[in-house]
């Protein structure tokens, strides 16, 4: 079985991250929350959608480095592999943000994927297990191109997609803590309860 798996937010946890952006950020209002979804509502609220968009391109760069898988994540893909599946990550990242300092998003994914996916014979992807697509549309034809039995993301709107491949199953990731569902999709909040092979 081919298993597609998106990565931000999906594999990697940015509650940390978030969390340090916020605690530089000033005039937040002290009963706000520091996280990604509080400081982007607030931000948006007093019309600064370009300094979201600017801590956007800081958290998944630099700030990547403060990102965690979310539990369950490496024992998951460990497991799919023992099983002989295989597995890849198709991601929608653009080379450098939109917006601040011209990271490199790219880098900072793999530096984050060697450091974190790996077990006892090292990394559990390697460059032909990895896409980075720059749009949307882009990433859902990916998927299709791969020809994934099913790919789990956190985000409706990709699978949701009007070209998605009716072929593939489709799993919704919502993070602990957060809300969402998809026409057609299973759900699930925790990698750690997580079984596929289960499900017809």
């Amino acid at each position: 079985m081919l298993i597609g798996l998106d990565l931000d937010n999906t594999l990697a946890c940015y509650d940390a991250t978030f969390a340090a952006l916020a605690a530089g950020e000033p005039g937040l209002p002290a009963a706000m929350p520091r996280t990604k979804r509080a400081l982007r509502d607030h931000l948006r609220d007093i019309g600064q959608e370009s300094r979201w968009t600017e801590l956007q391109g800081h958290a998944y760069g630099p700030g990547m480095a403060q990102a965690r898988p979310y539990t369950g994540v490496v024992n998951f893909i460990r497991n799919a592999r023992a099983r002989g599946d295989r597995l890849i990550i198709i991601s929608q990242r653009s080379r450098v943000p939109f917006a601040g300092e011209a990271h490199d998003l790219h880098a900072s994914a793999w530096q984050w994927i060697r450091e974190h996916l790996q077990d006892s014979n090292g990394a559990l992807f390697g460059s032909d297990d990895v896409c980075f697509e720059a749009s949307r549309d882009s990433k859902v034809t990916r998927i299709a191109a791969c020809g994934c039995d099913l790919f789990i993301d956190d985000l409706h709107e990709v699978l949701e997609h009007p070209n998605f491949p009716r072929a593939t199953r489709r799993y919704l990731f919502v993070p602990p803590g957060t809300d969402g569902t998809a026409r057609a999709a299973r759900t699930f909040s925790d990698w750690r309860e997580f079984d596929p092979w289960m499900d017809p």
